[in-house]
């Protein structure tokens, strides 16, 4: 590929004809979701090949008093937020401008995540830390999938159907709000803050016009016992949040979840089921995950520090052990919740 002109665009008008060759993590709808949850500044980087816009990195500039800033590609998501093109050398090219805009903002370092390793951005000076894999299922059809699932799998999946639980897509904002109490909940119980409710609403509600999100159901007796968070991106079905009462799981309502969400990927033709990411250590759900009939590989975090360190994301599991002991102990109240929000809003 030649010379690529990079412009910043802000403009719903720069989107047009790109969508259906993006992840939904470079539509402007979530654009709009990130910056309207949390305010974060969205800086789009597109490389053009004349008048053909060829690849798109996500960029948003994260500023907190006293914790300062940083830039990143993509916040709130692991896999699918950098390049989606396939050519190293426009790679390198949206990159040289994104540490130019970042020494510009002087924040402390530029964070590029990709499901693939970027040889290219290690050679520019890049620091790559890989603590998480992510799990993905190939979608080949219901009976084949089926076959996929472990035995102990299969039959969960049977004895939640014959404890009366069933599965429903969400069709309003009341039923994603209840969701949300749903997972913050399975939050608090894993001593994690949770960002504000308003993320989800606006995910549903920007996100549901475009076919671009499924928020799946778990009932029994009519009553909401839990969700599943799917958000559809090229060929790809991603598991965003799942959350179930833990009163109800002898009920085995996650694995109808799943099961219902392979199905999903499958009735839409879509090659893959993205289970999410999971960090090295939680052997328990990699095993939970690879008895899907995924395979598990690594993400790549890249650093390039410009004014302060970079973060060591595995410290996080071990340093806040005790941090995390106490706010599953703390009764939750508005103080609790605004911490948790602020640090939601720069841990992201």
């Amino acid at each position: 590929m030649g010379h690529h002109k990079l412009e910043i665009r802000y403009g719903p008008s720069v989107w047009k004809g790109f969508k259906l060759s993006s992840t939904v993590y470079q539509t402007i709808h979530w654009k709009d979701v990130v910056e309207s949850s949390f305010g974060h500044k969205a800086l789009y980087l597109f490389a053009k090949a004349g008048y053909q816009i060829v690849d798109i990195l996500p960029l948003f500039l994260i500023v907190k008093p006293i914790l300062g800033k940083k830039l990143i590609a993509t916040p709130y998501e692991a896999c699918y937020g950098s390049y989606i093109s396939e050519d190293p050398e426009i790679w390198k090219a949206l990159t040289e401008e994104a540490i130019r805009y970042a020494r510009k903002e002087k924040v402390k370092y530029l964070e590029i995540r990709s499901f693939r390793r970027l040889r290219e951005l290690e050679e520019m000076g890049f620091i790559v830390r890989n603590p998480f894999l992510y799990s993905i299922v190939p979608l080949k059809g219901i009976e084949e999938n089926w076959k996929m699932l472990s035995k102990k799998h299969r039959r969960n999946v049977r004895l939640a159907e014959k404890r009366g639980v069933l599965v429903e897509r969400a069709t309003r904002l009341e039923e994603v709000r209840e969701f949300y109490r749903i997972l913050a909940e399975n939050y608090r119980d894993f001593g994690t803050p949770i960002f504000r409710r308003g993320f989800l609403e606006n995910i549903w509600e920007r996100l549901s016009p475009e076919g671009l999100v499924t928020l799946l159901l778990a009932k029994r007796e009519g009553q909401i016992i839990g969700g599943h968070l799917l958000l559809h991106s090229r060929d790809t079905l991603i598991s965003k949040y799942s959350a179930c009462r833990k009163r109800f799981l002898k009920l085995y309502p996650f694995y109808a979840l799943y099961w219902w969400a392979i199905k999903v990927g499958i009735e839409q033709n879509l090659s893959y089921f993205n289970l999410g990411t999971t960090h090295k250590e939680n052997t328990g759900l990699i095993d939970f995950k690879t008895r899907w009939g995924a395979e598990n590989r690594p993400v790549y975090f890249y650093y390039y520090p410009i004014k302060g360190k970079v973060p060591k994301l595995e410290s996080y599991f071990n340093s806040f052990s005790l941090a995390k002991a106490l706010w599953r102990r703390t009764p939750p109240n508005p103080i609790t919740f605004f911490i948790g929000y602020k640090i939601t809003e720069w841990i992201c």
